[in-house]
């Protein structure tokens, strides 16, 4: 385990401290939501989000399931902007 518990006291403030600025995830499914387009997939001209396109599924690790018509996408919080 840890040799100390000033050690493991001083993981938990930082593990504490790091969080603190993590974004809460908030898609529901049936949300409508935009998905960012990779800039080496794109080109000049071409818009930097692709959508809107409702939410079938949404996960606790931040991922969801997009339903793109005749196919579903999963992709995470971070490509993913709200309408």
């Amino acid at each position: 385990m840890y040799r100390s518990k000033r050690r493991f006291d001083a993981i938990l403030a930082d593990n504490d401290r790091e969080n603190d600025k993590r974004l809460e995830h908030f898609y529901h499914p049936g949300d409508d939501v935009m998905i960012h387009v990779p800039k080496q997939f794109r080109s000049k001209k071409k818009h930097v989000t692709d959508g809107p396109f409702p939410i079938c599924a949404a996960y606790n690790n931040g991922t969801v399931t997009v339903d793109k018509g005749s196919t579903q996408q999963q992709a995470g919080s971070h490509r993913i902007f709200p309408c």
